[in-house]
């Protein structure tokens, strides 16, 4: 699969490349998170977006917490799908 990917990119102009991306970026979320890392100055945010997550899973603010482990991992999981710096994984986990 990466071969034929990777004949499908050199095949595509720079107009269609930059096309491609753009629709890649509006289609799917992972993408659209991965650049806001990457590119914008609140990635900040988007860090303890996913720690408020886990953090509300095992520490709600009303009942005692659930505390389900594959929750947890799903969240650590997705995070790190958009994660540029390996210090931000570390400091999710």
């Amino acid at each position: 699969m990466k071969r034929e990917f990777n004949k499908y990119v050199q095949s595509l102009s720079e107009k269609e490349l930059k096309a491609e991306l753009k629709m890649l970026f509006d289609k799917f979320e992972m993408v659209k998170k991965y650049y806001e890392m990457d590119l914008g100055s609140d990635s900040g945010r988007i860090l303890e977006d996913y720690k408020e997550k886990i953090k509300k899973e095992y520490f709600p603010n009303r009942g005692y917490g659930n505390g389900r482990s594959s929750f947890s991992r799903k969240v650590v999981s997705d995070f790190r799908k958009i994660a540029v710096h390996q210090s931000d994984f570390l400091d999710v986990v």
